[in-house]
């Protein structure tokens, strides 16, 4: 399972998912289970909420936020505890001798759930966003190590970068390089628009082409998903439209082939 799947739904929020060992001396067992805001799922419960959570789930192939996402694992063990204890009581006053030794707790995925609830579509409002998604971007790129340059004036794409140890490689050459397009929402966001310059761009670009969705941007705690090569794998649903910017323009608007389930 990837390590992690975003969804949109009704409300923000991140959701553990992982297996339990419960050591009961004689034997282990190992426990599926999710953690999520309304609390602890085990076994069948767990396993039946994932699969709703996958059938309308996109994964992208980075995640960054500044947000620990990180449970509590003291706490996981303590609530799973006391769940099995209540389970276990009936047997003890039967005279069955059940006893857990140990608990540990294993997460390998996060399913982060993003509120596609729109916000403001104002010209001043838009352009925020977007600076703000931009600048998020360019933070990601340091941090991992990339050298970032801004290329908006190209109109084709927003930023370009490369690994600090190919500086001394021309442009075209260095194999860490990427050519970055970002688009940025206020919460989340089921579609997005590209120009024809942008698209045409982006599919020629291939496996150097990135495209960096920032979600959240105006609620405090941005999430950027990143897509390699995003538009010549079956990720979307493409429709071209005219519309009017400046003169008249024709747009592709790419939605995620299941975005018909994410608010189920």
């Amino acid at each position: 399972m990837p390590e992690y799947i975003v969804v949109l739904s009704e409300e923000d929020g991140v959701d553990y998912v992982g297996v339990a060992e419960v050591d009961m001396e004689s034997h282990v067992l190992r426990i599926p289970l999710i953690i999520t805001d309304k609390g602890l799922m085990l076994g069948g419960n767990a396993l039946k909420y994932l699969l709703s959570m996958a059938e309308r789930a996109v994964i992208p192939d980075e995640v960054y936020t500044k947000e620990t996402l990180e449970p509590s694992e003291y706490k996981v063990r303590g609530d799973l505890m006391s769940l099995l204890n209540t389970l276990i009581m009936p047997l003890r006053t039967y005279g069955y001798e059940v006893n857990v030794r140990q608990i540990g707790v294993v997460f390998f995925s996060k399913i982060l759930k993003l509120s596609s609830e729109s916000l403001s579509s104002s010209k001043e409002y838009s352009a925020n966003v977007g600076f703000s998604a931009e600048k998020f971007a360019e933070e990601y790129e340091i941090l991992s190590g990339r050298k970032v340059e801004e290329r908006k004036t190209l109109r084709k794409y927003d930023l370009y970068s490369y690994s600090e140890e190919e500086e001394g490689k021309p442009e075209g050459q260095r194999e860490s390089e990427r050519y970055i397009e970002v688009k940025g929402h206020g919460k989340g966001g089921e579609s997005f628009t590209m120009t024809d310059d942008e698209f045409e761009f982006g599919k020629k670009m291939g496996e150097k082409y990135w495209l960096y969705l920032v979600w959240n941007v105006y609620e405090g705690n941005p999430v950027l998903v990143a897509f390699k090569d995003p538009l010549n794998r079956d990720l979307f649903s493409v429709r071209a439209e005219e519309r009017v910017v400046e003169i008249v323009k024709r747009m592709f608007v790419l939605t995620f082939h299941n975005t018909k389930n994410w608010k189920n």
